[in-house]
């Protein structure tokens, strides 16, 4: 009788091990799919934040100058 709860102990750390395998295998698959969203997110960032400073260097360079 002990043997048939010590598989049944086992049976249910396996099932736990299984839905927590399933679950990090279904974030890795989201994280494929957000990742290069975000990249472009980023890129884009950068393209926008490197004009801004262009652009604020050469108001700022006038003020300088005077």
């Amino acid at each position: 009788m002990s043997e048939a709860k010590g598989g049944d102990k086992v049976a249910d750390k396996r099932t736990s091990v299984q839905y927590a395998m399933i679950s990090e295998m279904r974030e890795f698959c989201e994280a494929r799919q957000i990742i290069p969203s975000l990249q472009n997110q980023v890129l884009s960032l950068t393209v926008q934040l490197q004009c801004i400073a262009q652009n604020l260097a050469q108001w700022i360079k006038p003020c300088a100058d005077a």
